[in-house]
């Protein structure tokens, strides 16, 4: 049995769609083969659907097509009655959408949280089933809330989420049934919108400054103002609520210039020292996720100053980049919630590792840097190589016009965003490679070889919408990408 983190199975769901459109990977047919596994089990005559948003409700009105010949669906908030309203308006025949429940053979749970006042539909069936997880049971560490869905029996696509094996959740996952979903190897390596779907955190109307991450970046020198600045605004532009740059007291000012939306905390110094490590350590407290690296210069008292600093910040969610990197070598274990984002030469630097092109080369190098370090790596490059030491994720998203200077504190920003959301370094760093690649591709389409990091920038919103919606696909990508070559090569999946 396949065993995954439950982000990890929503991130693989969304990327069929992205590779294979009109293929039988597609969503619409994982739904296919989900009603008629539980067709198999249950045998069902008629059927409620409890349905909610998110993966769960979009394979349920994918399910509810097949399940039974008599099907109804419960919406059980106004984004999935909208939803349910307009597909039974297009497909009249195949179910019906109530407002309260009715006697059936079988309820389907297909939301990610219940209501106390849906109990009589949970009722009103013989027999329970549920979609991916059951509702109320959290899927990544099995945690039962006030008002969770008791199932017969949880079927799902792919992969078991971890969760669901934990002895608090058992009662209320029943029998597992795992439907194998025909997909090549390269499905389950390719970074894609999945990944983006997996990260991302909804708003909700009462949401509140701070609710969508709280990212420091320490960077900066007395020669480099710009690599921290872009990190900055990149995290804004991703969905940061608040991006604060600690930078050396000469460059403080140049930073704030680029944009009154960042926050600057100059550090009494003119490199980064040892002196200021306590200041900053005490800083990063009240944020989510800190980045250390962009511009922070070569200086040797910089090189101190970034391992005290990292040993300080022990256990805190990192991103490691450019010259805090070069001051690694030799450091030892790094925390599982830290994620380096090495190019080449940097990954040299750090493990005295050099990688050709080779794809399987550097799948290697990464995978194995990773087990060394403790951490996720993320290694950019034509093709980039994510690997939290057991996986290795592929992301061909990107371009040659992004050898322009500064799209790599582009996708530090973008990282630290995504990962302030889900807390997750490699999926983050999968969904981050994905988008920052998209947004390049989207400003090479308009200006060719001529991009700079703020044209990156500019297509974040655009690459990140498209991917929550499922606009994007491969096909679509390398049509809009004509103005640029692309060689994107085959590879082996050995190593995958």
């Amino acid at each position: 049995m396949r065993v995954k983190g439950y982000r990890r199975i929503v991130a693989f769901l969304g990327n069929l769609s992205y590779l294979y459109p009109l293929s039988p990977c597609c969503t619409e047919l994982v739904g296919y083969a989900l009603a008629q596994e539980i067709r198999r089990e249950f045998k069902p005559n008629s059927a409620l659907l409890l349905l909610g948003g998110g993966e769960k409700g979009a394979l349920g009105l994918s399910v509810a097509r097949y399940l039974a010949d008599r099907c109804y669906l419960l919406p059980l908030d106004v984004e999935s009655r909208a939803a349910a309203l307009n597909l039974e308006s297009v497909l009249p025949l195949t179910f019906s959408v109530v407002e309260e429940a009715v006697d059936v053979d079988l309820v389907v749970d297909c939301a990610e949280r219940l209501k106390p006042q849906v109990s009589e539909a949970i009722d009103a069936g013989r027999s329970r089933v549920s979609i991916l997880w059951p509702a109320g049971v959290n899927p990544e560490t099995g945690e039962v809330g006030d008002c969770a869905f008791k199932a017969d029996a949880t079927v799902t696509p792919w992969a078991v989420a971890q969760g669901l094996l934990k002895s608090k959740a058992r009662e209320y996952v029943g029998k597992l049934l795992v439907v194998d979903i025909p997909a090549p190897p390269e499905a389950e390596a390719a970074c894609g919108p999945g990944d983006v779907r997996a990260v991302y955190r909804p708003r909700e109307p009462w949401s509140k400054k701070g609710d969508f991450g709280r990212v420091l970046i320490v960077g900066g020198s007395d020669v480099f103002s710009g690599a921290p600045a872009l990190s900055a605004l990149a995290c804004l532009r991703a969905g940061s609520d608040i991006a604060v740059v600690a930078a050396p007291e000469p460059v403080a000012n140049a930073i704030r210039s680029y944009s009154p939306a960042l926050i600057v905390r100059p550090l009494s110094c003119r490199v980064l020292t040892p002196k200021v490590v306590t200041e900053i350590a005490d800083l990063a407290k009240k944020f989510d996720v800190v980045v250390v690296g962009p511009g922070l210069g070569l200086a040797p008292e910089t090189m101190d100053a970034v391992r005290e600093l990292v040993s300080e910040l022990a256990g805190k969610p990192l991103v490691l980049d450019a010259d805090a990197l070069k001051a690694l070598r030799g450091f030892g274990k790094l925390s599982e919630q830290t994620v380096i984002t090495p190019h080449a030469g940097e990954l040299y630097a750090l493990t005295g590792r050099t990688v050709t092109t080779s794809l399987e080369d550097r799948a290697r190098a990464v995978r194995e840097t990773s087990r060394e370090l403790g951490c996720t790596v993320l290694l950019k490059g034509h093709i980039d190589v994510v690997s939290d030491g057991e996986e290795v994720r592929l992301n061909f998203t990107g371009n040659p016009a992004m050898t322009v200077g500064g799209t790599g504190d582009v996708l530090t920003g973008v990282l630290a965003t995504f990962l302030a959301w889900s807390g997750d370094p490699l999926i983050s760093a999968c969904a981050a490679a994905f988008v920052n690649g998209l947004a390049g591709d989207y400003a090479a389409s308009r200006l060719g070889c001529h991009l700079t990091p703020l044209d990156v920038i500019d297509e974040l919103p655009r690459a990140i919408d498209d991917s929550l919606t499922l606009k994007v696909t491969a096909y679509r990508r390398l049509k809009a990408m004509q103005r640029v070559p692309l060689h994107k090569r085959n590879f082996s999946t050995s190593l995958l």
